[in-house]
């Protein structure tokens, strides 16, 4: 139980490490704090006696993460298409960014795209803080940090403060300590993306009883959402 805490802590501080460097540093750095956090809920589950059962796989296990990471996936991406960087303008340039930001900025703006605007330089930044990564190796090193990610954050916090809360309001912390931590990183907006995404990975732990389904869930949205089909383009 208390290197649950240990595991919590390095969840809560290793973001804000890891993104203040950028390219290959961040991922290292970042898959280092999230392997060790993974190893000490794996560990945990395995005292507890259910590390066998929460990886069990049932029918639709992978049926349903792929469906929950394809709606939040064409959920982010209707949000930038449509609101934060519409396709519509100038033939898509809106999407196009420089490492550290976006290459056309909008200045004269206001109300709601003011808004937009804001979180479109947040996407531009995210992006550019995460290349550097080899484009043989970018996917299956997202699809492993994300996959330890989800043991990490739902096999060892929500666990921990399920035991504590149960399983509603651990499910509900675990899932805003997972935003709210995405938060204090130099891209913050990262947060509006972790709250819903935690929201649905957990739900999956909470409902289903099982990691398979969320690890899986997690690995293929981030997998396609910074590798194979990122928002952005780069000049």
């Amino acid at each position: 139980m208390k290197s649950r805490y240990a595991a919590l802590l390095l969840l809560s501080v290793g973001p804000a490490i890891a993104f203040r460097t950028s390219g290959a540093t961040l991922w290292m750095i970042y898959g280092a704090v999230v392997a060790i956090a993974a190893a000490i809920a794996a560990w945990e589950l395995h005292q507890d006696g259910i590390l066998r059962d929460v990886f069990r796989r049932e029918g639709f296990d992978l049926m349903i993460g792929l469906a929950v990471a394809a709606t939040l996936y064409a959920s982010v991406f209707v949000a930038w298409k449509y609101w934060i960087a519409p396709a519509s303008v100038a033939g898509g340039v809106l999407s196009r960014c420089r490492v550290d930001g976006p290459m056309l900025p909008r200045l004269d703006v206001h109300g709601l795209d003011r808004v937009a605007e804001w979180l479109r330089g947040q996407v531009c930044k995210g992006y550019g803080s995460s290349l550097g990564i080899d484009l043989r190796v970018r996917g299956p090193v997202i699809f492993v940090v994300a996959a330890l990610e989800e043991i990490a954050w739902r096999g060892g916090v929500q666990q921990l403060l399920s035991e504590k809360l149960g399983s509603t309001r651990g499910w509900l912390a675990a899932s805003l300590l997972f935003a709210l931590v995405h938060a204090f990183t130099p891209t913050p907006a990262l947060a509006l993306l972790a709250l819903p995404c935690g929201l649905a990975w957990g739900a999956l732990y909470r409902f289903r009883g099982r990691l398979l389904t969320g690890v899986f869930s997690h690995a293929v949205f981030s997998m396609y959402l910074f590798s194979t089909m990122p928002l952005v383009r780069f000049s």
